[in-house]
């Protein structure tokens, strides 16, 4: 298949945009997936971390009762009121964490129940025990209400992070799959760049490299003598016309040369000719013209006839006629061959 160069280039520059279109989507798709995934997990982390502080401070809670009715010392009751004023914080995060899980809102819903119920167990024993009724308070204590509250907020709270647990676990996966696919469009996605640098590097090699070394050899062969075929395979056979015109310029070229040296040689033998013609014509009209002209003022100065000196004065204008002519002849030339060489610096 032929192509040009421009075809190549304008391929890849559409398929980089492209390219670069789609890893823009694809990354920020699965980036935005990956994400979505891994804000959940994080999520159901601090749910359960909640859970497990809500219970620590409800035990703290109860513990903090046990020991002031023990010891009646209200310094053990320092637990109880941080247990009570974090279990009611921690409550309130968890059912703003879990507000798009309906069952956590339901059994949130009955562990409120439960906690107030135990709360108010505990505080009713301390108040007992303020008031003196330690007996009353540890009749109380010995009905296991407290212990039966207790359980139930442990069932409720168990059963609470179970299903968060499952909900991590699915979570879990699902980010680690988001993650696994990310991965592998951002391989994919510099699969595709590298395939078009290989393609482009091919297409130099083959469009631009290999046609300049047969553009080369094909100049440099000598068809005259040993012609012989370059263009083997298409991308040879776009150069070979390229070649021939610069071939045929060449020899045109050489050619103009030729003529040029020609007309060099051929003003020289004029100019030569032109010379030796003016040399010739001194030779033999010149000089033999002078001669006459001297002979005939001479005899004119020996003769005393007065007519026959009007006639030698008339054969000696004519011969100094004679003798100017090659002197204008002469001029003329050199100021022909004066003005050709002021139009040659010119040009």
């Amino acid at each position: 298949m032929r192509y040009s160069l421009k075809t190549v280039l304008t391929v890849f520059i559409l398929a980089s945009l492209i390219t670069a279109l789609v890893n823009l989507i694809i990354l920020n798709s699965s980036q935005s997936v990956k994400d979505k995934h891994e804000y959940w997990v994080i999520h159901t982390h601090e749910v359960i971390d909640l859970v497990n502080q809500l219970r620590t401070q409800i035990k703290n809670a109860e513990t903090g009762q046990r020991g002031f009715i023990l010891t009646r010392n209200v310094l053990y009751l320092q637990p109880y009121n941080t247990g009570t004023k974090l279990t009611s914080k921690l409550f309130e995060a968890l059912k703003t964490n879990t507000r798009d899980n309906p069952n956590q809102q339901n059994r949130l819903s009955e562990l409120i129940v439960v906690l107030n119920d135990k709360f108010s167990e505990l505080e009713q024993t301390i108040q007992l025990v303020k008031s003196g009724q330690e007996q009353e308070a540890l009749e109380l204590v010995r009905t296991d209400l407290g212990r039966h509250l207790m359980g139930e907020i442990e069932n409720t709270l168990l059963v609470f992070e179970k299903e968060e647990r499952v909900l991590l676990e699915a979570r879990t996966s699902e980010y680690k799959e988001a993650k696994t696919l990310y991965h592998i469009s951002i391989w994919l996605l510099e699969a595709m760049y590298l395939i078009l640098i290989i393609w482009v590097i091919y297409t130099i090699k083959y469009k631009v490299m290999e046609p300049l070394h047969c553009l080369n050899k094909y100049i440099n062969s000598d068809f005259s003598d040993n012609p012989i075929l370059i263009a083997q395979g298409d991308s040879c056979r776009e150069v070979e016309q390229l070649a021939s015109d610069i071939k045929k310029r060449c020899a045109d070229s050489e050619a103009t040369i030729v003529k040029l040296q020609q007309a060099h040689t051929l003003d020289v033998n004029l100019i030569k000719a032109q010379n030796q013609f003016l040399v010739d014509l001194s030779l033999k009209t010149k000089l033999p013209a002078h001669k006459v002209y001297t002979s005939l003022k001479k005899f004119k100065s020996d003769s005393a006839s007065l007519n026959k000196s009007d006639e030698l004065s008339e054969l000696i204008s004519i011969a100094h006629k004679l003798v100017e002519a090659p002197e204008e002849i002469d001029n003329f030339v050199n100021n022909a061959k004066q003005s050709d060489t002021n139009s040659n610096v010119a040009d």
